[in-house]
């Protein structure tokens, strides 16, 4: 019987050939459907960009991250709203940034970044759906309130006594005759980070690693994101891998491949054993302390069902929750102080005026100093509205519908590179910010040529580094906390002085979720 079958198929010659017809016939209409026939065929952009998502996997994968800064060429080749790939648009528009990222408006994230990369699907970070992450999101929003955040205050104030007392102590220059190859020089961006860490870890266990007092504030863990996310733009288009990494593959072997995977094992293991205990009230730590602990007090929260403080559901949260405190603020205290030692009258008057006021120095804006962070500046956060948005151009007054389920994001950097909003974007100006000096008033936006406003909104408004709305981020105010307490700290009981660091070691070069410079080795002092 089966002979008889086989002897009336086509040689496997014919059938290879038949198979090629019919894939490259189905990629031909796939691309014709995209190019004409897609609903937003008219928006403008690269018309490979507009057939395939490989346009933007050249620029992420091969090129190393600098799809970010192709999208800012894009936008000055084709204007303020370009199409990124087959039902993608990236709009460039400050003015249309709360449409997108709205605050009351339904809005789902696009399960091909927030779920194919992180191995936190259960986590409000990478839960998609617009009304699932709100309930998820409440159970953490409670503990970033200003309020909780001020009754932490006073231990990120010990921690950065402790920073300044090793700076002094440890590494200042004690004679400026001797040999410079004995001096020891600081690296800030390690330094922050060992801050940032022990502060969302203590604020989310009431414990933490003590890492402020590693020797020459060296550790694994604050470079675990850079280790992670170096792999995010492969991840994120071969999903597989992660789940090969993470869930097949036994650990010995991932180890053989790339012993550097360690350190996500044990950060990950550290993480599940804390989840574990806080659970099981083994840990009583959070009993011992003054402030609020996130994963011990989540779990007397009645507004949340049962199934969402399960072991799984938190150890996703904390994942999200204590690596989004590690490297993000550390690394834009680093940058802040770069820009702040770099030019020596700005260091100058921050001197004096914390000298006046320090017995009772109050939190002021230091937006510039996060406006040029080295944090999540890059981040091309998407969304896929449930509504038609449309869109019209200023500049050639054209209107472009965008259906539901089209993804359409602004980038942070394209929002702070806005040469109108932001004259001279990459220079350091904190006077920007400063209120008139007769009025009182906030500094005023320009204005823009899509806005009715003319001009109306301050200039804050524009601030996003965070995010905006229903998606942006939950830690804003325990970030803004350790940027102030710690600045204010360092600039005042310390002097330094920049030592073999230049713009290539903060500006911005390529991105993997947050952005990296050209030259790695972070912002580096002499102590004086």
């Amino acid at each position: 019987m089966l002979p008889e079958i086989y002897d009336h198929l086509p040689p496997p010659h014919i059938t290879l050939q038949i198979l090629s017809v019919l894939s490259l016939a189905y990629t031909v209409i796939l691309v014709v459907g995209r190019l004409y026939f897609s609903p937003i065929s008219n928006v403008p952009g690269p018309r490979l960009a507009a057939a395939t998502s490989l346009y933007e996997f050249y620029y992420n994968v091969v090129k190393g991250g600098k799809f970010f800064l192709r999208i800012q060429e894009l936008h000055d080749e084709y204007g303020p709203i370009i199409r990124l790939g087959p039902n993608e648009v990236h709009i460039s528009d400050p003015t249309f940034y709360s449409t997108i990222y709205s605050l009351t408006e339904k809005r789902n994230k696009v399960g091909r970044l927030y779920q194919n990369a992180f191995w936190a699907r259960k986590s409000s970070f990478s839960t998609l759906d617009h009304d699932h992450h709100r309930l998820r999101r409440s159970m953490v929003n409670q503990f970033f309130s200003t309020a909780k955040i001020r009754t932490f205050a006073p231990w990120i104030q010990e921690r950065a006594n402790l920073l300044c007392e090793r700076f002094n102590n440890e590494f200042r220059v004690r004679n400026e005759n001797e040999d410079k190859s004995k001096e020891k020089i600081l690296n800030l961006t390690d330094a922050f980070s060992c801050l940032t860490a022990d502060t969302i870890m203590e604020y989310s266990f009431a414990e933490h690693y003590n890492l402020c007092a590693k020797k020459d504030f060296k550790s694994d863990l604050i470079k675990i994101l850079v280790v992670f996310f170096g792999q995010i733009h492969v991840l994120i288009n071969f999903p597989s891998l992660l789940y090969l990494q993470m869930a097949v593959l036994p650990r010995w072997f991932v180890l053989w491949l790339d012993p550097i995977n360690r350190v996500i094992f044990t950060y990950m293991d550290n993480l599940l054993t804390q989840i574990t205990t806080t659970l099981s009230g083994t840990s009583q730590s959070h009993q011992d302390v003054s402030h609020s602990t996130i994963f011990a007090d989540i779990l007397s929260t009645k507004k949340a069902p049962p199934q969402e403080k399960s072991k799984e559901r938190l150890f996703d949260e904390a994942q999200v929750v204590v690596s989004a405190g590690l490297e993000t603020t550390g690394n834009a205290l680093a940058v802040a102080m770069f820009y702040i030692l770099e030019d020596g009258e700005v260091l100058r008057k921050l001197k004096e005026e914390m000298d006046g006021v320090w017995g009772e120095l109050e939190a002021g804006e230091d937006g510039e100093a996060q406006r040029l962070s080295y944090g999540p500046i890059a981040r091309l956060p998407r969304i896929a509205p449930n509504q038609t948005l449309t869109y019209t151009n200023p500049e050639t007054n054209t209107t472009y519908p965008l259906p539901p389920g089209t993804i359409m994001s602004t980038s942070i950097y394209t929002m702070h590179q806005n040469t109108v909003l932001f004259p001279d974007p990459q220079a350091f100006l904190p006077s920007r910010w400063l209120p008139d000096p007769v009025t009182g008033e906030a500094p005023r936006a320009p204005s823009l040529p899509s806005s009715a406003s003319k001009g109306s909104e301050k200039l804050s408004s524009y601030l996003v580094t965070f995010g905006k709305g229903s998606r942006s981020c939950p830690g804003m105010n325990l970030a803004w906390a350790e940027m102030y307490i710690t600045l204010a700290n360092v600039i005042r009981k310390c002097d330094m002085q920049l030592w073999e660091t230049g713009r290539e070691n903060v500006v911005p070069d390529k991105e993997y979720f947050l952005s990296r410079p050209r030259v790695d080795g972070g912002v580096r002092v002499r102590v004086l």
